[in-house]
């Protein structure tokens, strides 16, 4: 059986780790349900599994689209634009989760466990929706994320259902 918690929790650990969130989880809270002191807030949402394999007797290949939920509050003051709050979070985000290496710019391996520089795959924010003006003081940005699981990555999760770690080109078999 293969598990892709560890991807899940990386994304989630990195993720929380880019701003002062008051409120974190991994259990998604509707935002009517928070309170602002409760804000800034972030939620990751598992989102689909996809298998992208090709064809049988071909090495796999999965797409997972996590979700993280993002909000903010301004409280009463009205002189405060709730996107002035939410727009350092997303800047951190998207530096954090590149598409594409620029120079000078690393690819997001979620701890290693993915490896984009060996084909082992990619971990990129594919799109961000926001809500704004209509919520009052509050701001709401869906983060979609893709991740893309190869063959590469998938052995560093599980073989036979053992945890294995990858070195350089070499696979190393950890066995408890």
């Amino acid at each position: 059986m293969t598990s892709f918690e560890p991807v899940y929790a990386a994304l989630f650990a990195v993720s929380s780790g880019l701003a002062s969130f008051v409120t974190s989880s991994r259990r998604v809270v509707p935002f009517m349900k928070m309170s602002a002191q409760q804000c800034p807030a972030l939620f990751q949402g598992m989102g689909d599994e996809i298998n992208e394999t090709p064809r049988t007797r071909m090495p796999p290949r999965w797409r997972l689209t996590p979700k993280q939920y993002i909000y903010v509050d301004a409280g009463n003051d009205e002189t405060v634009n709730p996107s002035t709050l939410i727009n350092p979070i997303l800047g951190a985000l998207r530096d954090a989760f590149p598409q594409a290496a620029l120079p000078g710019c690393r690819l997001q391996t979620l701890g290693g466990l993915i490896d984009p520089d060996n084909g082992g795959g990619h971990c990129f924010i594919e799109r961000i929706e926001t809500w704004e003006g209509t919520l009052g003081p509050r701001e709401v940005a869906v983060v979609h994320f893709d991740i893309l699981l190869t063959a590469v990555t998938y052995a560093e999760l599980t073989i036979g259902g053992q945890e294995v770690t990858i070195g350089g080109q070499e696979a190393v078999v950890t066995f408890e």
